[in-house]
Parts: structure tokens; C-alpha cells; sequence
């Protein structure tokens, strides 16, 4: 996407602009450039200008920067301060102006805490809020930020409301195919964020089937199958029991005796049952044994043979009518939560986030009271500032495109974002309606920002080289934009005065003796387990190493390790802490997924039931409580003992009954004493630090809903089932520690953050699909301008064949793309120095490292992504090391790790 160098003391504020921000370029520093701008040339109140980010944190930093900003810009204008170089050229272009100017801006000062800073969902409550007549929103409409209950609910009364009426095969063939509550989550979790979404493929008609006719040909193959097997059983068991006749790898003795068996089971009941096959039925017909007979052999000839075929080839169609029944039932869910969840909602009195989105937006495009409400909305908002555009979706940009797109043309609609760095697919952000939101605006309202502030000249010159390959993005409308680094900028981490290299990738130590596997594949030296111990030395050894970082020793904060998971975070944390490094994790996860919850819910289950032996042991057992299997088992011989516990446990009870379950938790800490027993763990500020966070959230829920015991047992088992992806932030996991220690952090969540060292362990993980994604397959389809689909259909089980379906290679292709964002993302987080630990060679092959690194080396003219795989395959160690020392560039360091 081409665009101009964009100078933000001379953007034109007027109509929309689309601004792209590559990393470290300053992004927050030029939206409060152009917010002072807005105030000071446009004459507009802080409440009038609209800025929207994408998170809570987004959005109270950037209500702080903007806020020093002014004050900044106030103190520049009345003569106490000096202009910083990058806006000097600006403040003497407004010298005749200053009085004014200072006038406005102190203005927008004294109001600033009326300010519209706030996330896209913010916005949309505010406006459905104040404009409730016109959006036919409730006024006492609570807002939820987990709707799973819901969707639970709703997906478990369709299934059985729909099934209720379906005859027993259909009912069987559903249970089998896994076409139940759990596994349809997914598929009702994408139909509630993107209503109306196009499911793949359509239900085919069944004008032409006629199941009555299926049924009876079943029927009479069933029958003549099965007269047959009960009058020559032994003739036909004779017959397959000859040894060497047949293909020995498929039809092995032990394998076909089950096969038999199965089919005694099958023909037992003298009418056809809900199952319409047996294990390998097709194995047994006449066709199968003619192909599989060894030469030279005559091939087993019976009429059962024969019957077996007539009776796969009748069960063949109604399997067919049965996955067209599947495919209908999955696109009647679509259709159901479409029209249900809404009265649903409506009824209980609450919407979810996605709902404010889906409310503002068909407000906004309606035909008669739309154009009301978007002139209402440009009448409180003069100019509006998207941060972070590069995570929109659909239906974002439908509604900033509604509101500011009508009117004068006057209002300034600023896009600010980074198609590189569209990493929140997860969570609905579409890289494609960016780019075709980008496609709409002229050319000469497009711009690009070309100086980072953040890295060291040699660490941009690596990156650069890295990303200097055709298609580096795989997407052929994001391009890599090389930046320069700031003015005075060098090179700062040194190592006795000299700097060590910006960019170094570790590889595993070139093993010559291991040679290649029976498969002729390339061997795995290390596992997962192995890598962290060999990161947390390498950390060690840089610690240890004498080097300076901005001019004083390098410390453990200075270093971030970035995974793509939590448990990889954590399991880089354990090697450090055997090492004696402190490490924090800042995660993602929900504090209701740690196993501190598992055994508090444990223990609190048999505090609300003392009576109950079960319960009791149970909870003795967490590591909580500490008690031992053996101490468990010679409590059965010792009474004393257990009558100790007991009367703990109903002393607790009575406390949490008679005083609150604050008061009982205390209690049981106090005569536990938890504390100490858990900070002499070894992770015992972690868990000691979960455990009074859910203190407190349960807390909270008992002082809200008045909850007794049981009541708040039902309630934490709500919690634990909801959607941790999405989970707010008053559950997500709080730090244990926040001093002199390594920070690790998924790549997801350091976004907008920047450490002085950055090492990237989990690099070479594939970049494609989860296993569980393909149930209910996301992709955009190209054919239709990429509009998102969902390919809700059987998938065959062998990868190849797999690979070949259209949906399945778009969201490979898809996935791949955004494991290069997340790439870039990771690099750029670091000021200094990246290292990069590549823990197998023979990973390399379907990473986005890997297409970057060998990609020169495919064949001219084919696609790197098809050809990658392939060539690294072919490749040894040895090979593929010398081409990563052809790859590198003067700035890298290529090294094997010990």
C-alpha cells in the first residue's frame, strides 16, 4: 500500500487520512501531536475530539500522553520551556497565533478529564447510551464481558429441542461424529460475534434424495447380509483364515477375527439397528478382497462377500443423508442464535461487547434514523482519531465509515495503524477490512511514518535484511517500510566497549553422528522441555558477561523473553528460577485456570460440606493443605488424626455460616498457616499471590449477590467455564513480583511495549491452524473480497488431502501471514539486541522464520511458502547451516547454542 512520508505539524485536518505507523515510529507521540493541532487550528474542545483505542491500558495511556502533551505545548506558548526538535518548525509557524493558541490550549486543559480517550466499546456504549430513543436501546441494560453462559445455554436447548424430533440413526450418527454441546461452542462463538456469517458448504437439496428408498435397500441388504452370515459363519471365517492369500499388513488374523466379531455383533438383531456399518465392512466385500489378494493367490469367493457389498454400497448414500443432515443441524445453529440470542439478551436485560458494536453499527447504516444519528454524532464530535486501525474488523469500520464518511467531508477521521502489526485475529481483528479501508481512501491522504525512535541504527539495518525478501508478508498489500532510526542514535549495548551484534539467532549444535532417521527425515535433537534450561543459561552467560546497556551494567529487568504461550512463559520462568535469576510472568491467563483455583474450589467444597468424607480427603490432598497419600491412607487406622481435620473443616463452616466467608478464610489461613508453608515453595510468591487474588474476587462476589456457601461454588464453577480469551482484566493473573527480575511475556501482550534485550524462543512453532480450528474453519475468502467465511464441513483426516480443500489452504495462508506479523511484532519490541533461539533445525520448514531465512533458496519464480517445506526437507544440518551463514547479514550473529 503505497503512502507519502507523513509530517504531522503540516497533515491537512480535513476528511479522512490514513496513517501507518511501523513500529517504534511514535506513534502515541503523533495522535497528541495532532490532537494539540485540533485544539489549537480547528478551535475544538477536548470533548470534541473522538479518540479510540483498542484496550483499557491503550486508552488511559494515551489519555496521559496526550495530557503532557498540552501541558507541554502550554508551557512552550506562555515561554517557559523550548519546542523539542520534532515540533519546533510548527510552534514558529504559529508565532503570530501564540496568544490564541495558548488561550485554546489551556482550555483544553481545565476540561480535559471530560475528554472522549476511550476504547471502540466505550464509544459505542456512550453513543447507544446517550442516543437511546434513536439506537432502541434499554436504558437499564447491563453490559456482561462473558457471555458463554449464554451461549452455553442457548446452544444445549437447540440441540435438544432439535434432536428431540430426529429418528435414532440420525440421533447415533450426531452422538458419534461429535456433533454435541462442547464441540459446537465454537462454531456458536463465531455465529454470536459475526452474525449472518456465510457458512461453507451449503446444505445440498434433498429434492432429489429419496430416503424412503434408501432406507428400504438398506433394509433388504441388511437382511440377505445377514441370513447369510448366520447360516455360514464357519464357511466364511474358513475362508479368510487361509493363511498368505491375502495382503498380510491389512489383513492380519488378530485384526480380522475383530472384524468378525463386530460383524456377530452387527447381524445379532433381526432388523437393522441405528448403525449402518461395522468396523471395516468395506474390507469384507467382494471388490476390497479382489484388490487386496497377494499374486499368484486366488481370491476368496462367497456370497456373504458379495452381500457385504450390496450392503456397503446401500449404507454409502444413507451415511451421505446423514452428514447432509449434520451440515444442516450446524447451519440451523447459525440461524437460531442469529434470531435467539438477541431476544435472549433483551429478556435477561444485558449485551455482550460484540453487541455494542452490532447495535451502533445497524443504528448507523439504518435507512430513516441512521442519517439522524450519525449528524447527531458529528455535531459532539468534530474530529475523530482511530488508534491501533490495523485490529478493526467489518464492522468498526462500517461504523466510523457511517459516521464520518456523510456531512461536509470536513470532519478529520484519522486512521492510525499497522497492517504489520495485525496480530489479534484471535480475538476478530480482520487484517483485510484495514487493507480495504485503506483501498478507499486516495492515494495523497495516505501516509507513512519513516523515523523509529526506538531502536538502535545496527538492530533497524538486521531487521531490515531479515524482511528484505519478496512478499515478505506473504499478503501482497503489506509491504515491509524501511525506517531510519533517529538522529544521534548508535549502537548501546556494548560489551568492553564494544557492541555486541543487534541481531543473533541461536541454532541447536550440528550433530554429525545423529544422521537421518529410518523415515529419512532430519531427527529432533531437542524437545520443548530442553529449550528453556538452554535460554535461561544463555541469560545467565549475558548477565554474567560485563556488558552495558544505555551506559551501566545490564540488569535482569533489561531482558524480556517473549513466547507465543503462557506455559511457555512459565516453563522459561522454572529454568530461570533453578538458575537463581528472578523472572515475572506477565500473562494472559485467567487466575481461574491456575491450579491455586482447582484446589481452593477443593477445599471450599469441603468447608461447605463437612460431613462429607469425600470432600474431606479431597481436599487434604491439594497442596494446600499438604497432606501426603501415605499420611491419608494411615489416617484409616489413626482416629485422632482424622478427627483433627474434621473438626477444622466444621469449625470453618460454622464460621463461614455465621460470619461470612471472609471471616472463615482468614481463619483457615491463620490455623494453616498458608502463608509461610507456601513462600518456602519455590514458586511460592506466584502461588501465594494467585491465591489472595481469588480471595479477593470471591470476596467481591459474596459482598454483591449476598452468595452463601453454596451459591458461591456454583458461582466460581461459572467463572471457570466462561471464555479465558476474553477474560477482563480484574481476572487475569497478577504479578508476584515487580523488582530486578527477567520479564516474560506472550507476543501478544508486549505489543506497544519495548525491553532493551528481547529473546524469542518459540520462533519456530508452525505457523498454521490449531488442530481443534479446523472443526469450524475461519477464512476470508478471496473470490468473494475476502469476506470471511466459515467452512463448517467434514474434513478429511489425511493432512494432504486435507491441505487441498480451498478453505483449508486460505486459512493456512491466513495464519502463516499473521505468524510473520507476529515476528515482526516480537523483533521490534527490542531497543538493543534480539536473539532469537531456534531449538531444531528441522522446524525451520512451515515457520515464519523460515520462509524469511530460505526463501532466496526456493527455485525463481515459485511460491516460498509451498516450496519452504519441501527444500528444508530435502536438506541436511549441514546444508541449511550454510545457507543461514549465506542469509546473514554483517549486523547478525549466527551461532549454535550449547
Amino acid at each position: 500500500m503505497s503512502a507519502g512520508v507523513l509530517d504531522p505539524g503540516t497533515l491537512p485536518l480535513r476528511g479522512p487520512h490514513l496513517i501507518e505507523a511501523s513500529a517504534g515510529t511514535g506513534k502515541t507521540y503523533t495522535i497528541a501531536t495532532l490532537f494539540v493541532r485540533l485544539v489549537v487550528e480547528r478551535d475544538m474542545s477536548a470533548d470534541e475530539i473522538l479518540v479510540v483505542t483498542f484496550t483499557e491500558a491503550a486508552a488511559a495511556e494515551l489519555r496521559d500522553r496526550i495530557r503532557v502533551r498540552l501541558h507541554d505545548t502550554a508551557r512552550v506558548l506562555s515561554g517557559a520551556a523550548k519546542a523539542d526538535p520534532g515540533s519546533a518548525a510548527w510552534f514558529e509557524r504559529r508565532a503570530e497565533h501564540r496568544d490564541e493558541d495558548l488561550r485554546r490550549v489551556r482550555t483544553a486543559l481545565r476540561a480535559f478529564d471530560e475528554a472522549a480517550i476511550s476504547t471502540i466499546h466505550g464509544f459505542c456504549h456512550r453513543v447507544l447510551h446517550d442516543a437511546a430513543f434513536e439506537t432502541g436501546t434499554a436504558f437499564d441494560t447491563e453490559l456482561i464481558a462473558n457471555q458463554q453462559p449464554l451461549l452455553d445455554e442457548a446452544v444445549r436447548d437447540y440441540w435438544a429441542r432439535t434432536l428431540y424430533g430426529e429418528d435414532r440413526r440420525f440421533v447415533t450418527h450426531a452422538l458419534r461424529s461429535g456433533l454435541l454441546p462442547p464441540r459446537l461452542l465454537s462454531l456458536a462463538w463465531i455465529a454470536a460475534a459475526n452474525p449472518g456469517v456465510t457458512l461453507v458448504p451449503d446444505v445440498p437439496s434433498e429434492q432429489d434424495v429419496d430416503t424412503v428408498a434408501l432406507e428400504d435397500a438398506f433394509d433388504r441388504a441388511f437382511r440377505k447380509a445377514r441370513a447369510l452370515w448366520h447360516a455360514q459363519e464357519d464357511e466364511v471365517r474358513a475362508l479368510l483364515a487361509v493363511p498368505k492369500v491375502l495382503n498380510g499388513n491389512r489383513y492380519k488374523a488378530a485384526r480380522v477375527r475383530g472384524w468378525l466379531e463386530a460383524a456377530t455383533a452387527f447381524f445379532h438383531p433381526p432388523h437393522p439397528g441405528e448403525h449402518l456399518t461395522f468396523e471395516k465392512l468395506e474390507l469384507l466385500t467382494s471388490e476390497a478382497l479382489a484388490g487386496n489378494t497377494n499374486r499368484g493367490k486366488t481370491t476368496p469367493q462367497h456370497a456373504f462377500f458379495d452381500a457385504c457389498s450390496e450392503l456397503y454400497g446401500a449404507a454409502s448414500p444413507l451415511e451421505e443423508d446423514l452428514k447432509r443432515r449434520s451440515l444442516a443441524f450446524k447451519h440451523g445453529l447459525a440461524r437460531f442464535l442469529d434470531e435467539a440470542l438477541p431476544k435472549r439478551k433483551q429478556a435477561k436485560g444485558v449485551q455482550s461487547f460484540d453487541d455494542l458494536l452490532h447495535r451502533l453499527a445497524e443504528a448507523v447504516s439504518h435507512p430513516r434514523r441512521g442519517k439522524v444519528l450519525t449528524a447527531s454524532i458529528r455535531d459532539t464530535y468534530r474530529a475523530a482519531l482511530i488508534d491501533e486501525f490495523q485490529d478493526t474488523d467489518p464492522v468498526q469500520f462500517q461504523i466510523f465509515h457511517g459516521i464520518f464518511s456523510g456531512g461536509d467531508g470536513t470532519h478529520p477521521l484519522l486512521l492510525i495503524g499497522d497492517p504489520k502489526q495485525a496480530i489479534y485475529g484471535f480475538r476478530g481483528a480482520d487484517v483485510f477490512a484495514y487493507l480495504k479501508a485503506g483501498e478507499g481512501i486516495e492515494p495523497e491522504r495516505r501516509h507513512t511514518m519513516t523515523t523509529n525512535w526506538r531502536s538502535d541504527p545496527g538492530l533497524l539495518t538486521a531487521i531490515e535484511h531479515l524482511f528484505t525478501t519478496p512478499r515478505p508478508f506473504m499478503l501482497d498489500a503489506i509491504d515491509f517500510v524501511p525506517v531510519g532510526p533517529r538522529p544521534g542514535a548508535e549502537d548501546s549495548l556494548l560489551v568492553d566497549g564494544s557492541p555486541l551484534p543487534p541481531l543473533e539467532i541461536k541454532v541447536q549444535p550440528l550433530d554429525p553422528n545423529m544422521g537421518r532417521t529410518k523415515n529419512n527425515t532430519i531427527p529432533s535433537y531437542w524437545t520443548e522441555r530442553e529449550l528453556p534450561p538452554r535460554v535461561a543459561a544463555d541469560i545467565r552467560d549475558l548477565l554474567a558477561s560485563g556488558a552495558e546497556v544505555e551506559g551501566r551494567p545490564i540488569r535482569a529487568r533489561d531482558i524480556a523473553v517473549l513466547s507465543r504461550t503462557n506455559r511457555q512463559a512459565q516453563q522459561v520462568q522454572a529454568a530461570l528460577r533453578e538458575l537463581g535469576i528472578p523472572g515475572v510472568v506477565y500473562g494472559d491467563s485467567s487466575v481461574y485456570e491456575t491450579t491455586e483455583c482447582e484446589e481452593l474450589e477443593r477445599v471450599l467444597s469441603a468447608v461447605a460440606e463437612p460431613t462429607s468424607t469425600y470432600l474431606l480427603r479431597a481436599a487434604l490432598t491439594t497442596e494446600m493443605l499438604g497432606v501426603s497419600a501415605r499420611e491419608l491412607e494411615e489416617m484409616a487406622d489413626d482416629d485422632e488424626a482424622w478427627e483433627h481435620w474434621a473438626n477444622s473443616f466444621r469449625r470453618w463452616h460454622a464460621a463461614w455460616v455465621q460470619r461470612g466467608f471472609i471471616h472463615m478464610l482468614r481463619a483457615m489461613l491463620a490455623d494453616l498457616r498458608l502463608g509461610e508453608t507456601m513462600l518456602r515453595l519455590t514458586d511460592g510468591e506466584r502461588r501465594m499471590t494467585n491465591l489472595l487474588h481469588l480471595t479477593e474476587l470471591l470476596h467481591e462476589a459474596t459482598s454483591r449477590d449476598h452468595l452463601g456457601p453454596t451459591g458461591l461454588l456454583h458461582w466460581l464453577a461459572d467463572q471457570k467455564k466462561g471464555d479465558q480469551m476474553l477474560a477482563v482484566e480484574a481476572v487475569k493473573l497478577r504479578l508476584e513480583r515487580d523488582d530486578e527480575a527477567v520479564q516474560l511475556i506472550t507476543i501478544h501482550r508486549s505489543k506497544g511495549l519495548e525491553y532493551p534485550v528481547v529473546y524469542c524462543p518459540y520462533l519456530w512453532a508452525a505457523a498454521e491452524p490449531f488442530g481443534s480450528e479446523y472443526e469450524h474453519l475461519k477464512y476470508h475468502n478471496p473470490d468473494r473480497d475476502h469476506a470471511l467465511e466459515v467452512d463448517i464441513g467434514p474434513k478429511p483426516g489425511h493432512d494432504k488431502q486435507r491441505d487441498s480443500l480451498p478453505s483449508v489452504r486460505q486459512a493456512k495462508i491466513e495464519a502463516f501471514a499473521e505468524g510473520l506479523r507476529l515476528l515482526y511484532v516480537a523483533l521490534t519490541r527490542a531497543r538493543h539486541r534480539a536473539v532469537i533461539v531456534w531449538g531444531r533445525f528441522n522446524r525451520f520448514h512451515h515457520s515464519a522464520l523460515g520462509y524469511l531465512l530460505f526463501g532466496p533458496q526456493c527455485p525463481p519464480g515459485s511460491d516460498p511458502y509451498a516450496a519452504v517445506p519441501d527444500l528444508l526437507r530435502r536438506a541436511e544440518d549441514a546444508e541449511q547451516w550454510e545457507w543461514l551463514q549465506q542469509r546473514k547479514h554483517p549486523s547478525w550473529a549466527v551461532s549454535q547454542l550449547g
